[in-house]
């Protein structure tokens, strides 16, 4: 694994980190290790992106950053304080702090709600906001990321997956967080919508006030969003460097193999 420093203190991040799931057979229970003894640190105002195939455990990685599953072994910390001592004395705080975009955004808009309703549900969240404002916000907010205010009255379903993710990251965006996690955003959008939000993510994270986390499996887009990341393999981080380091000269025998299979788009 290699080894970085910097002037900035670690913001977020795992310290000797194992989640186990306990599968059940006849004859005996067994625990099976989803995320063996992982750390890493991301700094504030970075993005650090996760890179590992479909079931190398970056989607728990993102359940324990934001508090949704509890490690076994191991801390998960942010700004200097042990999340479980967060969620237990700060939890309004840190889900303001702290918000998700996810792989499929329909998925986590409801259907029943028109898009207006959606995000003014988000701004109820902050009890000092009139709801006479809320429309006010919500349009500056959609003309920040290029959303027609026409979307409002939409419902989710008459939304193409492009327009349904850019709701949601207006959504997280809303709550004005210092951290974005991102569990496979792009997956699943066709190619000009996917660099679209790429570019869309990488210009909120250089206003200097986002710290993103980026989960992936598309080694391509490592370069035009994150500036340093980490390989999980098997549950495992296996490498992390700053970008250039690890497209131009991966340490490990899993990162080169991956390096080799980009197809840039």
């Amino acid at each position: 694994m290699s080894n970085n420093t910097t002037q900035k203190s670690p913001y977020i991040g795992l310290v000797n980190v194992s989640k186990y799931y306990n599968t059940h057979s006849l004859l005996r229970r067994q625990k099976i290790p989803v995320i063996n003894n992982m750390s890493f640190s991301v700094r504030q105002g970075e993005c650090f992106a996760i890179i590992g195939s479909s079931g190398a455990g970056k989607s728990t990685v993102g359940k324990l950053l934001l508090g949704l599953t509890s490690p076994d072994e191991g801390v998960v910390y942010y700004q200097d304080m042990a999340l479980p001592e967060i969620l237990k004395n700060k939890k309004a705080w840190f889900r303001k702090q702290c918000q998700a975009i996810f792989q499929d955004p329909k998925a986590s808009l409801s259907p029943r709600m028109q898009i207006i309703e959606i995000l003014s549900e988000t701004l109820s969240l902050d009890r000092d906001l009139p709801k006479k404002d809320h429309q006010d916000i919500i349009i500056r907010q959609l003309q920040l990321l290029g959303i027609e205010s026409e979307q409002l009255n939409k419902y989710p379903h008459q939304l193409s997956g492009g327009e349904a993710q850019r709701i949601c990251i207006a959504r997280a965006l809303l709550r004005k967080p210092e951290l974005l996690i991102c569990d496979e955003p792009t997956s699943g959008l066709d190619v000009v919508t996917e660099w679209e939000i790429i570019h869309l993510l990488k210009a909120l994270q250089e206003t200097g006030k986002l710290t993103l986390i980026f989960m992936t499996h598309n080694l391509h887009l490592l370069p035009h969003i994150a500036d340093r990341a980490g390989i999980v393999h098997q549950g495992v981080m296996i490498e992390t460097g700053d970008i250039k380091t690890i497209i131009n000269n991966p340490e490990q025998t899993y990162t080169q193999k991956l390096v080799q299979s980009i197809t840039y788009r």
